[in-house]
C-alpha cells in the first residue's frame, strides 16, 4: 500500500426576480447540488481493501467527530495492527481549546472501528496510550490507541454493526411526538452505557429550561468572532470543496436544501465580511432555533472525572447510543456550544453545569438531541490513503 503523509449554518435572502435575472437554469441546478456527473463516492468502500487492518479502518472512518474534521491519521503495524492517532494539524483550538472533543471523536472512531470489524470476521482489542499518556504538545506525535485485529472464532458479526452505514447526523427540524418512556428506556439499555452517566430527557417540562440555553450559547459561539471564523474555515461552500476536501461542514449538512440553498449560497461568501454579517448569522441562528425547538428528547453523558481517557472511552459509549439510535429509526443534532470551554462560554457553561446539578470535578462531555426526520445529507469520508503514516 502506498502510504502518503498522513456551525453553525448562516443564512441570507434574496427575491426571486433578483435569482432569476442573475442566474440561469444551468447554474441554479449545481447550486441546489442536482448535478449527477460526480465521480466520487460520499464514504470508502471498505471491501475494496485486500488487508483486514485496512478494511477496519475504512469502517471507522464512518464515525461522527466534531465539525467533521476527521481529526485521525494511523500508522500501519502490520496486516492486523495499526496505532491511531490525533492529527494535530485538524484541531479546533478556538471551540474546542482542551482538545476534548477531537478526542471524543477519536473514541467514536474506536467504537465504530470495533464494531465493524466483526463484520470482517475479525474481534478488535483496543489499547490506550501504548506509549504513554501524552500533553496536548505532544498530540500527534504518540498514538492514543494501538488496535489489533484477531480472526473470530464465530462468524457472527455485532447486532450494531449494520447501522454504522446508515448512521446520519439530522440538524433538519424532528417530526412527531417527544419519545415515550419506553423508548428512552430501550435506548438506555440496548447503548448498555460504560464509561459515562447517560441521561435522556423526554418530558416537556423537563426539556424546555434547556432550549433557551442551547440557543443562547450557538449565539454566543456565532457572534464570536474566533468560534465563527474557525467554523468558516471547516465550512466547504461548493460541490467542488465537499467532494475534493471531503470533510467539514456543508449548507446541506445544515439542512439547508432546494431553493434555500440557492438564496444562502448567493448571499453567504467564503469571506469574513460576509460569514459574519449580521444578517447572514441571523438567519443561520433562526434555522438552528427551529431545529432546537423540534427536540423530541435531550441525551447527555456526564463524566465523574475530565481526562483524556474519559473523553475517549465516552467517545466509545456515545457510538454505541448513536446506532442503537440509528437502529430504532431516529437522529440525533450535537448541541456542545454550551459546554466549550473558551472564555466567551464560562457563563453559559456555569449555568447550564448549575442546572444540570454537575459537581466540581464532574463534566458533561457531550449533548444532543434526538428525534425522526426526513433522511439527511449523508456528509463525505476522506480517503484512507491520505490519513496513513509511514
Amino acid at each position: 500500500m502506498e502510504r502518503r503523509k498522513f456551525i453553525t449554518t448562516t443564512g441570507g435572502f434574496v427575491s426571486a426576480t433578483m435569482l432569476t435575472t442573475i442566474l440561469e437554469a444551468s447554474s441554479i441546478m449545481t447550486l441546489i447540488g442536482c448535478s449527477s456527473n460526480s465521480k466520487n463516492k460520499e464514504r470508502e468502500d471498505y471491501t475494496q481493501f485486500d488487508k483486514p487492518i485496512l478494511k477496519a479502518l475504512a469502517i471507522g472512518l464512518n464515525a461522527a467527530s466534531a465539525h467533521n474534521t476527521q481529526a485521525w491519521k494511523f500508522k500501519i503495524i502490520s496486516d492486523t495492527e495499526a496505532e491511531i492517532y490525533i492529527d494535530e494539524k485538524r484541531l479546533l483550538p478556538q471551540t474546542d481549546p482542551p482538545t476534548r472533543q477531537i478526542h471524543i471523536s477519536g473514541g467514536c472512531f474506536l467504537e465504530t472501528l470495533a464494531i465493524g470489524s466483526t463484520l470482517i470476521q475479525y474481534q478488535t482489542t483496543i489499547s490506550l496510550f501504548p506509549k504513554g499518556d501524552y500533553t496536548q504538545s505532544e498530540i500527534g506525535e504518540k498514538p492514543f490507541a494501538c488496535i489489533k485485529l484477531t480472526p473470530q472464532k464465530e462468524s457472527n458479526s455485532h447486532p450494531l454493526a449494520e447501522h454504522i452505514f446508515k448512521r446520519h447526523t439530522s440538524r433538519l427540524v424532528y417530526e412527531g411526538n417527544i419519545i415515550s418512556d419506553e423508548t428512552k428506556d430501550t435506548l438506555i439499555k440496548e447503548s448498555a452505557s460504560e464509561y459515562s452517566r447517560l441521561i435522556i430527557q423526554n418530558k416537556q417540562e423537563e426539556i424546555k429550561p434547556y432550549l433557551d440555553l442551547f440557543k443562547e450559547a450557538m449565539k454566543i459561539e456565532s457572534f464570536n468572532l474566533p468560534t465563527n471564523e474557525e467554523t468558516r474555515r471547516m465550512f466547504r461552500f461548493n460541490s467542488e470543496e465537499i467532494e475534493t476536501k471531503r470533510d467539514g461542514l456543508t449548507f446541506e449538512g445544515q439542512g439547508t436544501t432546494g431553493m434555500a440553498k440557492v438564496f444562502t449560497k448567493m448571499a453567504v461568501k467564503n469571506n469574513e465580511e460576509s460569514w459574519n454579517k449580521k444578517s447572514n448569522v441571523d438567519a443561520g441562528l433562526e434555522k438552528f432555533n427551529k431545529g432546537v425547538d423540534s427536540s423530541k428528547g435531550l441525551v447527555y453523558w456526564i463524566t465523574e472525572t475530565n481526562t483524556i481517557k474519559d473523553w475517549i472511552n465516552v467517545g466509545r459509549d456515545i457510538t454505541r447510543f448513536l446506532l442503537v439510535l440509528t437502529k430504532n429509526d431516529m437522529y440525533a443534532h450535537p448541541l456542545n456550544q454550551g459546554i466549550q470551554e473558551y472564555k466567551a462560554m464560562d457563563e453559559t457553561r456555569i449555568k447550564l453545569d448549575s442546572l444540570m446539578k454537575i459537581e466540581p470535578n464532574q463534566k458533561i462531555q457531550m449533548i444532543v438531541r434526538i428525534g425522526k426526520s426526513e433522511k439527511p445529507f449523508v456528509s463525505y469520508r476522506r480517503h484512507l490513503n491520505d490519513l496513513t503514516k509511514g
